[in-house]
């Protein structure tokens, strides 16, 4: 924005939220470029989102790139204040579950997950669960073990997201 100048700044936010759900996952992606590429992008774009602390929490420990995108999109989640914005972005992280390299299925479901972690029952009630408990499903079918196992991982949150509003609601059900 300090190139461009203020005038732009709304303009580049409004792009970097539309492209950050892929931007997250493609850090993972499975050729070293375009990840590496992805994550500097990514830390270039994090001041839009007011989240300076988390320049920090990625790239110095000896933990690999997806334990340390689990770290950094853990965070992500917790810090972002508007439930809205994390329901959008668990809606198009959905689409990237049907894409066709493995690793960004993979991604895809982990991310999924932490989001449903971090939205209380009363947002995620407003989501496509079944949709997205059918996608998860199909997953299972995938010829990627790594996929089968992540999407039984995110499974088991989505069922105990389920599990939580049954005991919470007054008369169990959801």
């Amino acid at each position: 924005t300090k190139v461009v100048g203020i005038s732009k700044k709304h303009f580049f936010k409004g792009e970097v939220k539309r492209g950050w759900v892929s931007l997250l996952l493609h850090c993972q992606d499975p050729c070293p470029s375009v990840a590496q590429a992805c994550v500097a992008t990514m830390f270039q774009c994090v001041h839009f989102w007011g989240w300076k602390s988390l320049e920090s929490s990625f790239g110095h420990s000896n933990d690999s790139i997806n334990e340390q995108m689990t770290v950094f999109q853990t965070n992500m989640c917790s810090a972002q204040k508007k439930p809205a914005v994390l329901c959008g972005f668990l809606l198009e992280t959905t689409v990237f579950m049907k894409n066709n390299l493995s690793r960004i299925r993979i991604a895809a479901c982990n991310l999924a997950g932490i989001i449903m972690k971090q939205l209380s029952a009363h947002y995620l009630k407003k989501m496509d669960l079944v949709g997205l408990r059918n996608s998860l499903q199909d997953l299972q079918l995938d010829s990627d073990a790594g996929v089968r196992r992540a999407a039984l991982e995110t499974l088991k949150v989505l069922d105990s997201c389920n599990q939580h509003w049954l005991l919470a609601s007054p008369r169990g059900l959801p």
